[in-house]
């Protein structure tokens, strides 16, 4: 199990942060581990929307469907993922900032499973690392 949590302080408004955030498939934007997202179907975001999202794990590739099982527009996002290979539970928080923009609170809880769970005493240092990858990317993309 591997668990990162970061607070960001972006440029961008609560709504327009939440938003960008809340449509998962533009996680393939700003994680360099994700290789794709895809929003499964059509329509808005909301509880119960899907994503297909694969990640890079060392040398394999792990795919996730992620589904948004909260949605407090413009607070608070909670995805889920399960499959035979690995667990994933999200927490997105966007704040107002004092003096304009955001602050995003990313809690990200990751376990592996199968025969991958032998990669369970790495995973914390190799998670962190992608974390503060990913939430570099955030950052920058709510620069723009």
């Amino acid at each position: 199990m591997a668990r990162y949590t970061t607070t960001l302080d972006v440029d961008a408004e609560p709504a327009d942060a939440f938003a960008y955030l809340a449509d998962f498939a533009n996680a393939a934007t700003w994680d360099p581990g994700v290789v794709s997202a895809k929003q499964v179907g059509e329509g808005p975001v909301g509880v119960g929307t899907e994503f297909d999202v694969t990640v890079a794990f060392y040398t394999k590739r792990i795919e996730l469907r992620y589904v948004v099982e909260e949605f407090d527009e413009p607070k608070r996002l909670t995805l889920r993922a399960s499959s035979r290979r690995a667990k994933s539970f999200d927490v997105i928080e966007v704040a107002e900032r004092d003096g304009g923009g955001s602050t995003v609170t990313y809690d990200s809880d990751f376990r592996l499973g199968g025969a991958l769970n032998l990669f369970d005493k790495g995973l914390q240092v190799a998670f962190d690392s992608a974390g503060k990858r990913a939430g570099a990317g955030i950052v920058k993309a709510l620069a723009d």
